[in-house]
């Protein structure tokens, strides 16, 4: 049986010679890790206090961060929002090469694709009257599945964490793997969606007279500004047509079981069946 052997050393160099004399040809696995574990204490003694002040100086460094980014997006939000967009949409085309995930460079090069064709028609003077209608379908749709994607994510992790995966014979680290991959793309791509979206709206609302972001050209249609008229033509693509689920209750309330009267937060459901 082997002898435990006692590490002990002295401070400086000296301590550390003594570490490197160690013949670790006769020591058993264990006694080898506590004469490493020794070695590095004794190289790295007397840095407490450098580390304790690179610990504040990473402290100090966020907290001027993020108050210079508050004041960035408060002062230039349109800028602010083009540059964090731009950096979340291409640095993980980073990491998805260089990790070798081409499930999610294929999902990536799809979405990027089609979202620049809609994002350019978005951007083009004049605006074409049909391209109103396929910015909103395409984010819509994207909206839905990563909604449902993120859904499923998030069940599948419970059920992991409760054991349900061991009815399907499913190893929990598999099925753990599955959620947490689904949980990624619903949260990436739904937040991609969402400032994609913002951006094609405000660039649209932008060629309607001295209008620049959505917010104006609500307000101008509110109090029939001066640009009233061509906000109003900017709006015709979304003149909607007839319910593609006929309405069999017309004279009966909404809230009788009916089709006629007010819906309030049900009439995207409507406004759906009419687009």
């Amino acid at each position: 049986m082997a002898a435990v052997v006692e590490v002990e050393v002295g401070g400086g160099a000296a301590g550390e010679r003594e570490l490197d004399e160690v013949d670790m040809s006769d020591l058993s696995p264990e006694e080898q890790w506590r004469v490493e574990h020794a070695r590095m204490h004794a190289k790295h003694r007397g840095h407490e206090a450098m580390h304790a002040e690179m610990v504040l100086i990473l402290i100090a460094t966020l907290v001027v961060a993020q108050l210079l980014l508050v004041q960035w997006k408060q002062r230039h939000p349109r800028s602010y929002n083009m540059v964090t967009l731009f950096q979340m949409w291409v640095v993980p085309l980073y990491f998805t090469v260089k990790l070798h995930w081409w499930r999610f460079l294929v999902i990536w090069i799809l979405f990027s694709a089609v979202t620049a064709f809609v994002t350019f028609r978005a951007t083009r003077k004049p605006l074409v009257q049909t391209t109103p209608r396929l910015v909103y379908k395409w984010f819509l749709l994207i909206y839905k599945i990563s909604y449902a994607t993120g859904i499923v994510g998030y069940m599948a992790v419970m059920f992991t964490l409760f054991g349900l995966n061991l009815l399907f014979k499913i190893k929990p680290e598999d099925a753990m793997d599955f959620g947490i991959s689904l949980l990624f793309y619903g949260l990436y791509y739904g937040v991609l969606e969402r400032d994609f979206a913002e951006m094609c709206a405000d660039y649209m609302a932008s060629t309607i007279g001295d209008i620049i972001c959505m917010e104006e050209l609500i307000h101008e249609i509110y109090t029939v500004g001066k640009c009233f008229k061509e906000a109003n033509n900017f709006l015709w693509p979304f003149k909607l047509s007839s319910p593609q689920v006929e309405m069999k209750k017309k004279t009966t309330h909404f809230v009788e079981g009916g089709d006629a009267g007010n819906r309030e937060d049900q009439i995207n459901r409507l406004i759906r069946r009419m687009i």
